[in-house]
């Protein structure tokens, strides 16, 4: 299986999003899966030395680079130019290594979905944060006349 492991945050050796990323790409890989991580451009110099390090045949980088100053790495602008950069560095790749998958696994809110379903191979969104919850009193609540005060509250 060839898989696009979609992972904005991926670093080695790192806790959270960035770890969380790298995290899948290893265990992935661990798996016998060729896996290639499309991730953030300012990390390539941290992972090329790890990779050097601790070489894995089934384990492949895929950059992307915003072309701007104006947004800091990390930030939700520079993510979103990100998803838009990163569509045409997987389509590039897709022709040369043609993914069975694509899994997009950092940064992942339901408030800003990956755009790699555009490359028409099959896409798996998540784990996805960023649910809100509705409190138990709140249950089935509604916005439909007469619903909408209470509805307001929850």
């Amino acid at each position: 299986m060839n898989v696009l492991l979609s992972a904005y945050a991926c670093m080695p050796n790192s806790g959270s999003e960035p770890g969380n990323g790298w995290n899948w790409a290893e265990h992935l890989a661990g798996r016998g899966i060729h896996v290639t991580v499309l991730t953030r451009g300012e990390g390539r110099d941290e992972i090329e030395a790890y990779r050097r390090d601790h070489p894995n045949a089934n384990l492949d980088f895929g950059y992307v680079t915003v072309p701007t100053k104006l947004f800091k790495p990390g930030t939700g602008m520079h993510y979103a130019l990100w998803q838009m950069f990163a569509v045409g560095v997987a389509r590039s790749l897709n022709r040369q290594r043609r993914f069975d998958l694509v899994h997009h696994v950092t940064y992942t809110s339901i408030h800003v979905p990956t755009q790699l379903w555009r490359l028409g191979v099959p896409t798996v969104f998540g784990p996805v944060g960023g649910v809100r919850l509705r409190r138990p009193a709140c249950w089935g609540t509604s916005e439909r006349a007469g619903g909408r005060r209470r509805a307001a509250q929850c």
